[in-house]
């Protein structure tokens, strides 16, 4: 696909600021497709990635794509694996992301991502 853009062009649609957006997606580490670029495991201070996320503001940046319906979100406060024996609901989440790091979005990344979201406007 090739895009240009010209001076004195009439403008023929606009898309409102609400539909921009862009997907970090969950990809097994190293996969050969992607690599790297999981929400789980892409470097989000990368240059790359902080000067595409500031050029495409305003956007909306969205967390999920093919594997989304079977990940684990854990947002308790005890969202790193630890040791120490947790009860109800911490427990089960703490031993989902332990079966599948991969695909377990923790509090700590959660708050990388805003981070990110926050630093690049």
């Amino acid at each position: 696909m090739e895009i240009s853009i010209q001076q004195n062009a009439s403008t023929i649609g606009i898309v409102r600021p609400e539909f921009i957006s862009t997907t970090m997606d969950w990809w097994h580490l190293k996969s050969e497709a992607w690599g790297n670029s999981s929400v789980i495991h892409a470097d989000l201070t990368h240059p790359n990635l902080v000067a595409a996320a500031r050029g495409l503001r305003p956007f909306f940046l969205r967390i999920g794509g093919s594997f989304a319906d079977i990940a684990t979100y854990n947002m308790s406060n005890n969202s790193t694996i630890s040791t120490t024996p947790l009860v109800g609901e911490a427990n089960r989440l703490a031993k989902a992301c332990s079966k599948n790091r991969q695909l377990c979005l923790t509090r700590q990344r959660w708050d990388e991502i805003l981070k990110l979201a926050h630093d690049t406007g």
